[in-house]
């Protein structure tokens, strides 16, 4: 996955905005989320550092108390099966992944020397691994969590089509052209700033409708289709759909046979997929912090003190954000 999922769509107007636009409920595509954090974590950390790959925990208890004492919920979005225009499935990376995480989960030992080196020679397997530990940690914390049928930012599109969320936080442009009509890939809560883009701003800025603009995206190049068509940027992509209006039209001002406009408008069907796709809106609401479940989470990757007090500080945070519920585990 590119960051913005398109080639040059750098046009798209970002603009820093006022946290308050985000009030209330946010969906968050965190494999990108994460991805973009650990590479910025990683960049800071010293070639030869000897340090543990647990990264992913400092990224998601940051991101849980920043936004809660901004009085924001989190929904944390995660992939499901990969769409097959994007990449094949990898099943056995998969349960390499999956055999690994049970192994910590039951050893809790954070210097397993296999995990060590798999999570540090694979960034795909310790993609994966973060994601689930990620899941477990805002799962007990309280934070509503979701796997989506396939791409996480077209369900977390689909919470914000269907008001669920205010924002999608994802640095994937993708987001948008799944129906996102608010999306944000920068948060600065500390400063009360975001910086975002709006759906109905992007369709005022070139003209077309979100149609056309998954149109144009596969006319330029995208994650369904890398080739695009040669020779077709943003700018002349949006003159031809606003004369032909709409990439069959396109394709065929321009000579392309059936079979050669077959794999551009199988390209379209998979971003059509995202008005089809039906979210569940019942259960995404804080719930109480398992303080027990919480503290095993965190216990292998900071020791039993800090792990105490990030959980009394969890539930703390819960309690501030307006909930008064108790959970028989949370006293175990």
């Amino acid at each position: 996955m590119s960051e913005s999922g398109v080639k040059n769509f750098d046009f798209v107007p970002w603009a820093w905005a006022d946290s308050s636009e985000i009030e209330g409920t946010i969906a968050v595509d965190m494999p990108n989320y994460l991805a973009r954090r650990l590479t910025v974590m990683r960049s800071r950390i010293q070639p030869n550092s000897e340090r543990i790959p647990f990264q992913h925990v400092t990224v998601a208890l940051s991101f849980i108390k920043a936004t809660l004492a901004s009085s924001i919920l989190p929904i944390f979005v995660f992939d499901g099966p990969p769409e097959t225009l994007k990449r094949r499935p990898n099943p056995e990376l998969l349960i390499r992944v999956s055999g690994l995480y049970e192994r910590f989960l039951r050893d809790a030992d954070p210097y397993d020397e296999e995990i060590i080196e798999a999570l540090s020679s694979s960034p795909a397997i310790y993609s994966y691994f973060a994601q689930a530990h990620v899941a477990d940690i805002a799962s007990a914390m309280g934070i509503p969590t979701v796997t989506a049928p396939s791409e996480a930012e077209m369900y977390a599109a689909a919470l914000s089509r269907d008001g669920i969320v205010t924002s999608v936080i994802s640095n994937d442009v993708d987001a948008l052209l799944f129906g996102a009509t608010h999306v944000t890939k920068q948060l600065v809560l500390s400063r009360k700033e975001i910086f975002r883009v709006r759906l109905d701003e992007l369709i005022h800025l070139t003209e077309l409708n979100l149609s056309q603009l998954r149109d144009l995206a596969i006319m330029c190049g995208c994650d369904f289709h890398k080739e695009g068509l040669k020779g077709i940027g943003p700018r002349r992509g949006i003159s031809l759909l606003l004369r032909h209006n709409d990439l069959e039209g396109v394709l065929r001002a321009r000579g392309l046979n059936r079979s050669e406009r077959a794999s551009f408008l199988r390209a379209r069907e998979e971003f059509d997929e995202a008005d089809l796709l039906q979210v569940v809106s019942s259960g995404l609401k804080i719930n109480p912090p398992l303080t027990a479940r919480l503290e095993r989470l965190l216990r292998p990757v900071m020791g039993s003190q800090r792990a105490e007090e990030v959980a009394s500080d969890v539930t703390h945070r819960w309690r501030e954000f307006g909930h008064q519920q108790v959970s028989l585990e949370q006293w175990l």
